[in-house]
């Protein structure tokens, strides 16, 4: 397994304005970093060697945060969609 994990967003991309959304959301709700924590050790045991398994495993969570950041279905399905590929 990979010691690292790179993930490249472009300047003003839907990509970049989700996981900068997502991280101030946590930035200012600890109990959701501490959820987020226990879920991804969780699937982290469970998809040892199946990193679209953690991924999928994961999505309802940030989901449910970008919703509460006011991302659109669209956006949502979009991002969903791209994890997919």
């Amino acid at each position: 397994m990979p010691r690292h994990h790179l993930y490249v967003c472009l300047q003003g991309s839907l990509s970049l304005r989700n996981h900068l959304a997502f991280r101030t959301y946590l930035r200012a709700h600890p109990d959701a970093v501490t959820a987020y924590g226990e879920l991804k050790y969780q699937l982290a045991k469970i998809y040892v060697d199946d990193m679209a398994g953690y991924v999928e495993g994961k999505t309802k969570f940030i989901v449910g945060i970008l919703a509460k950041q006011g991302f659109s279905a669209g956006d949502i399905t979009e991002m969903i969609e791209g994890n997919e590929a």
